[in-house]
């Protein structure tokens, strides 16, 4: 039990992790002058690295399949873009992981907040095969936060295949921080509960 646990605990840092340095990436590279609606990107990865760090590839459509021209490095906190003026082929795993996120995200259809941010890793990481991706439900509106409706799925190693679907809530649950009536109530402790409840279903919380 101990060891699902801690399983779980690690699992719910690499998604947190991944959603946070992927928002700050965005940031730099539109910091650089390339706009955050640039139609020939169609998304990004968050790759961890061997000894720490993060790898976040820029993608966009190349031929058949897809190609990176910008991608951010992020070591001890640290930020950096790297450009070229015309996009290299993807490396097989950053194609497989990306269809997977476009595979998943085609499944979706309705999603609670109306913005999803994808997650993909790789499904070694729960000892299956594949890439896990998760669908974080988010919205615009920065005083609110939604603390269930995320999706999770497991997608075959090249991204096409959708080959299960872990139900992680029974509905959307969103918390509004302008309203006061909130922080007394009995449901604030699924803030803390949000971040298990996404790397394991049997945290689910309950629906409205």
């Amino acid at each position: 039990m101990d060891g699902r646990i801690g399983e779980m605990e690690r699992l719910g840092r690499m998604i947190f992790e991944a959603d946070s340095v992927s928002a700050h990436a965005s940031d730099v590279v539109v910091a650089a002058g390339i706009p955050r609606h640039n139609p020939r990107i169609r998304g990004w990865l968050a790759l961890p690295l061997q000894g720490g760090g993060w790898d976040i590839p820029f993608v966009e459509t190349m031929g058949d399949g897809w190609g990176v021209a910008h991608r951010v490095r992020v070591s001890a906190g640290e930020y950096s873009l790297e450009s070229q003026a015309n996009p290299r082929p993807a490396t097989p795993d950053e194609a497989g992981m990306f269809q997977a996120r476009q595979t998943a995200l085609a499944q979706v259809g309705r999603l609670c907040g109306g913005s999803p941010n994808p997650v993909v890793l790789p499904a070694s990481l729960i000892g299956r095969q594949g890439w896990l991706v998760y669908i974080l439900a988010a919205t615009d509106d920065p005083h609110v936060r939604i603390v269930a409706g995320h999706r999770k799925f497991l997608v075959s190693a090249d991204g096409r295949v959708i080959l299960e679907e872990i139900p992680l809530s029974k509905g959307c649950m969103a918390m509004d921080d302008r309203d006061a009536r909130l922080m007394d109530h009995p449901r604030r402790k699924n803030r803390e509960m949000s971040l298990s409840s996404v790397s394991d279903p049997s945290a689910t919380m309950p629906s409205r």
